[in-house]
């Protein structure tokens, strides 16, 4: 037995003009622009030893101001 299909619905999962493909391309962007800010933020991240001295510093000129 034929069926007759139509193309758009064969071709739906290989034409890169189609809606689903259109989405999956915007989230896979976003995705990676998500991954890309992640990783400047690691990046600008100081380590831990600096943190820890700023937040005591911190500490420390708040209560020199009271």
């Amino acid at each position: 037995m034929l069926f007759f299909v139509k193309p758009e619905s064969y071709f739906r999962y290989f034409n890169l003009n189609s809606h689903r493909f259109k989405e999956a391309r915007t989230k896979a962007k976003k995705v990676l622009k998500k991954m890309k800010k992640q990783l400047l933020v690691e990046k600008v991240k100081p380590s831990e030893d600096t943190r820890r001295n700023n937040e005591t510093r911190d500490v420390f000129f708040k209560k020199s101001r009271l």
